[in-house]
């Protein structure tokens, strides 16, 4: 799968494996807010997006199994017991 990040100056690409994961509700919402978060700790906006989509690739892949249609992130997939 590859997501593109386009701007005026130029464009930037992230490769990931697709995952099969059926609708996973709030998966933009999460991209946004992630990303949003990493401008907000100074990040360039190539590393926060980069950070984002890997973060919310993980949040897929470890999705619990809830939900008949739709499913919901792992949000907390990179807190520590």
């Amino acid at each position: 799968m590859t997501d593109w990040l386009v701007w005026p100056a130029g464009s930037e690409t992230f490769t990931a494996p697709r995952l099969t994961k059926r609708g996973m509700h709030g998966a933009g919402c999460t991209l946004a807010s992630a990303i949003a978060t990493g401008l907000a700790q100074g990040m360039l906006l190539k590393e926060a997006v980069g950070r984002a989509l890997a973060y919310v690739h993980e949040a897929i892949r470890t999705a619990p199994p809830l939900g008949k249609e739709y499913g919901s992130l792992h949000h907390g997939h990179t807190m520590r017991s």
